[in-house]
């Protein structure tokens, strides 16, 4: 009716009041009843949705979960839905969030665990003013199993959250459900974290070699190489660290330890968690994440120096300029405005977007 062209105005009113006091004819009255009555109303209501076949008997929300309590929204039904601040950025447990008490880089569920257990917890966040900084978290929460979702950036960087969880683009805070692949999302450009808890000389330098380009899997420890620098370097550090090199090949160079003695490199290497590891399974230690500058720039520049193709999450991993999974950790405290990147691979199943600048 309120579409149409009337052919007879005063007919339309009149059908339009009528229709009106029709619907005050419906109303809820108030009135009296007694509670045995009522009492017996609501409990065949109940016993008619939870005996029933379907999931939902009501209205779906659109929460699965909310719907398995309430079986969906129900007639004269007021509910609110309600949450703390930052609710929604949910990231997977394995996150790498940065400390920027220490530099060390610690998963979200050992954030949450020290955080649980009373332990001083610090994060880098944003503030108003879209600066990152150092703030002590307001509550751990578990919230509990959900899909998560894997992105990636042009950059290689890697986040998996789920689909509400909010990323910084060109048009403001979007959840990852309304973001399509093209999009730009920011990501940091810089973490201005140092850490502060250094190593001997020897320790640092030893360690990038032999992640960089060791043999750890068995036997003595070895390290190939074909540079005289590199390798003079090698056997200063071996010296320092009480061990010989043996020449096992013209590239092959074996650290070795008199019989008997245990050997100070395996210790080292055990020390960090890196005995005994195939090449694919090597990693950052967590403690040359926590080095001061200096000394993480010595380890860098060994790191490559013994194998120039070393993987790049390698050093990513420990460098605060770019570390790992860097989208991830500002993820997990709000998303920091900086370099812009791609988004790799259909988070939604929308079509991919045209690149503009």
């Amino acid at each position: 009716m309120g579409y149409d062209t009337p052919d007879d105005v005063a007919d339309t009113l009149d059908r339009a009041e009528s229709l009106v006091f029709e619907v005050a004819e419906r109303r809820v009255s108030e009135s009296l009843a007694g509670i045995s009555d009522s009492l017996q109303t609501t409990l065949d209501q109940l016993e008619s949705m939870y005996g029933s076949d379907t999931e939902v008997v009501g209205v779906p929300s659109g929460y699965h979960e909310l719907d398995s309590l309430l079986l969906g929204l129900q007639r004269s039904n007021l509910v609110i839905v309600a949450a703390r601040p930052s609710m929604g950025k949910c990231v997977a447990w394995d996150t790498p969030i940065v400390d920027p008490a220490t530099g060390a880089v610690r998963t979200a569920q050992e954030v949450y665990e020290r955080g649980r257990a009373g332990r001083p917890v610090r994060v880098l966040a944003l503030d108003d003013d879209l600066r990152v900084r150092s703030i002590t978290p307001s509550a751990f929460v578990d919230d509990g199993v959900k899909p998560v979702y894997k992105v990636t950036t042009r950059t290689g960087r890697v986040v998996r959250t789920t689909i509400t969880h909010p990323f910084l683009t060109d048009d403001g805070w979007k959840p990852l459900a309304e973001i399509c692949v093209g999009d730009r999302v920011a990501v940091p450009r810089a973490i201005d974290v140092e850490g502060n808890d250094s190593l001997p000389e020897a320790d640092v330098v030893m360690l990038g070699f032999l992640i960089g380009n060791g043999c750890l899997a068995d036997g003595s420890p070895m390290m190939s190489t074909a540079s005289p620098s590199v390798l003079l370097e090698l056997q200063r550090c071996a010296a320092k660290l009480g061990v010989t090199v043996r020449h096992t090949s013209p590239h092959d160079h074996r650290l070795c330890t008199p019989l008997g003695r245990p050997s100070p490199v395996t210790t080292l290497l055990r020390r960090h968690g890196l005995w005994k590891t195939e090449s694919r399974a090597k990693h950052i230690p967590d403690a040359v994440c926590r080095l001061p500058a200096k000394q993480l720039a010595l380890f860098l520049n060994r790191l490559f120096a013994a194998n120039v193709r070393a993987p790049y999450f390698l050093a990513a991993a420990c460098c605060r300029r770019w570390p790992p999974g860097a989208a991830a950790a500002s993820s997990a405290s709000g998303a920091w405005p900086a370099r812009s990147a791609w988004l790799e691979g259909p988070p939604t199943a929308r079509p991919r977007r045209p690149w503009r600048r």
